[in-house]
């Protein structure tokens, strides 16, 4: 098992992610080529990306087009 495989960083809006040290960039299937996949203090996988416009990382969901297309449905109770 690696040790101090993630950092924990803070994107817009506060959520705490776990970001790999050593992170390479994806491409969404919208064309976007700078996202990142991180994993959420809840394991679960989010992208990232880095915003210029406000110098911090930003969840892809905010800004994606596609973002509709991916969202899981919510289970029915």
């Amino acid at each position: 098992m690696e040790i101090n495989k993630f950092v924990l960083i803070r994107i817009k809006g506060g959520a705490v992610v776990k970001i790999p040290r050593n992170f390479t960039y994806a491409e969404c299937k919208c064309g976007a080529k700078d996202i990142v996949w991180v994993k959420t203090l809840n394991d679960k996988d989010m992208p990232i990306r880095w915003s210029d416009k406000d110098k911090n990382w930003i969840s892809h969901f905010s800004d994606c087009p596609l973002a509709s297309q991916f969202r899981k449905k919510k289970k029915e109770i």
